[in-house]
């Protein structure tokens, strides 16, 4: 299940009574924190290159899912994956849908 975050506007909601200094150290931590889950979401859904011949994927959510032309799927699977991926500068994506 994805990580919702709060807006940004929903700071001054969390700390109203807080000091101006002490509110923007806050937007700086939640942007921190943004980042790190956006880099942690790319590292964990990021299968560029990977070799998954031998992967059993039958119970796998691969939606979301980047790969390469280099990203090696078990041949049953090949075709399903990449009919059910958008492609955009030299990376697929794995529709949710699909």
């Amino acid at each position: 299940m994805p990580l919702v975050l709060p807006a940004r506007h929903k700071i001054s909601q969390l700390a109203p009574a807080a000091s101006r200094s002490k509110q923007k150290v806050l937007v700086a931590l939640t942007a921190d924190f943004t980042a790190a889950v956006l880099a942690m979401n790319l590292a964990c859904n990021d299968l560029s290159g990977a070799d998954l011949g031998d992967t059993d994927l039958s119970h796998v959510h691969l939606g979301g899912i980047c790969w390469t032309a280099d990203t090696q799927w078990p041949a049953a699977w090949a075709e399903r994956i990449r009919a059910a991926s958008t492609y955009a500068d030299g990376t697929y994506q794995i529709r949710d849908d699909g």
